[in-house]
């Protein structure tokens, strides 16, 4: 009997054993756990004010360029990203002229059909989304061919009207008939409209100096070849005058003239993403930049974007590394 009580005092000595082991050991990785959390915590709001630091940098930027508009060391507002070091990482910034895009206000059918056929929306989905466009910012309640007044919209689960007035945010399309969430904020393979509309330029024609090629692409009789003729001839030296315009796209200048532009504008987009180890963090602002102040429009953090391709690219990354925003 006295072994046997020995023997149950062991057995219950070494189940204690191991209970206290589990335990340490559970909460040893918890604080391990809370400890990362706490670090990437610290470091993604440091990420974020130096992204703000990079919004801020771009600003100042344009102010100094509109003062001086000759001074070939000014930053400009190209599309293309720049790095710069700061507060122990760093921010990488780009700058675009909403000129640069199309204005879902101003342009016409045939420009925002054109986009959205760049875009490999489909045939149909192209007639409603079009049509739809012209629909809700028309002021009369009649619907075209393919489009969409309020009776349609007030016919779905969640009813809404049709509003029969100017876009006041890129976002407003989500609410249109016939635009999905990847053809607005695009796919891993494919960009969305929200890239490449604005409706803050109040223009009906295109920056040709800064338009990337999708919006290039969407202006009548231009296609890839000539777009493509265009960012070659820009990355050399940025169009100043109609005849050099004419010179890189003769077979298509009679037509593409009507909507192309040389005026950069006074509204911009500015992305930055901040930098702190493997923390990043980025913002997108859309501000009215004169050589003396400001006006900030917009301004959104994105939830998700490229990390690795921000780390990969570096200063002159060769694709949008700023994803999406939802």
């Amino acid at each position: 009997m006295i072994d046997n009580r020995r023997g149950f005092a062991l057995i219950m000595v070494l189940w204690i054993m191991a209970i206290l082991i589990a335990l340490s050991l559970s909460f040893s990785y918890m604080a391990k756990v809370a400890f990362r959390s706490s670090t990437t915590s610290r470091e993604l709001t440091k990420a974020a004010f130096i992204a703000e630091a990079g919004i801020n940098r771009a600003i100042v930027e344009l102010q100094y360029k509109k003062a001086k508009p000759d001074d070939v060391d000014a930053w400009q507002a190209d599309g293309l990203f720049k790095s710069e070091a700061f507060g122990g990482g760093s921010y990488i910034v780009r700058i675009m002229p909403a000129t640069a895009k199309i204005d879902l206000n101003a342009a016409d059918e045939k420009l925002i059909r054109g986009l959205l056929k760049t875009l490999n929306v489909e045939p149909d989905t192209q007639d409603i989304i079009v049509d739809s466009i012209m629909d809700w910012k028309d002021e009369d309640d009649l619907t075209r061919l393919h489009g969409a007044e309020s009776d349609y919209y007030m016919s779905l689960d969640e009813p809404y009207k049709a509003k029969n007035g100017s876009f006041d945010s890129v976002e407003e399309l989500l609410f249109v008939r016939g635009v999905t969430q990847d053809i607005f904020y695009g796919t891993d393979t494919q960009k969305g409209l929200r890239e490449l509309i604005t409706v803050y330029s109040k223009s009906t024609k295109i920056n040709i100096n800064a338009a990337p090629l999708e919006v290039l692409m969407s202006i009548p009789d231009l296609g890839e070849q000539y777009a493509k003729a265009i960012i070659e001839y820009r990355s050399q030296n940025l169009f100043k005058t109609n005849d050099e315009i004419k010179a890189v796209i003769p077979g298509a200048y009679q037509t593409a003239i009507n909507y192309i532009d040389l005026n950069e504008g006074d509204v911009y987009t500015i992305e930055s993403v901040g930098i702190l180890n493997n923390a990043a963090s980025g913002i997108r602002a859309v501000a009215a930049v004169t050589s003396a102040d400001y006006k900030c429009y917009y301004y959104k953090t994105p939830e998700t974007y490229d990390f690795q391709a921000v780390k990969k690219e570096g200063s002159q990354p060769k694709k949008d590394v700023i994803k999406k925003i939802k």
